[in-house]
């Protein structure tokens, strides 16, 4: 199972590192089952980001587990319902 966690920990990496490096994002937030798994899923993801990461980029990107939990959907549905949805 750890060998498992390992290689879903680069494949996420490697798509969280494209848009890394692509947009510069500074914090990505993960929820679920899988962030569930806590630094089984998270420590795999973190070395994949470091080693394919663009300089100057990567360093500045924190990987974090939503706090909302299991709600976190269902709370941001209701308040772009109560905000009013302007796309």
């Amino acid at each position: 199972a750890k060998d498992m966690f390992e290689e879903v920990g680069y494949y996420l990496g490697m798509g969280l590192v494209s848009a890394i490096n692509l947009l510069n994002v500074e914090v990505i937030a993960l929820t679920g089952g899988l962030a569930g798994a806590g630094a089984l899923i998270f420590d795999p993801v973190r070395r994949t980001i470091a080693e394919y990461g663009l300089e100057g980029v990567k360093e500045y990107v924190r990987l974090t587990q939503v706090e909302l939990g299991e709600d976190a959907a269902l709370l941001g549905a209701a308040k772009i319902a109560i905000d009013g949805y302007a796309g």
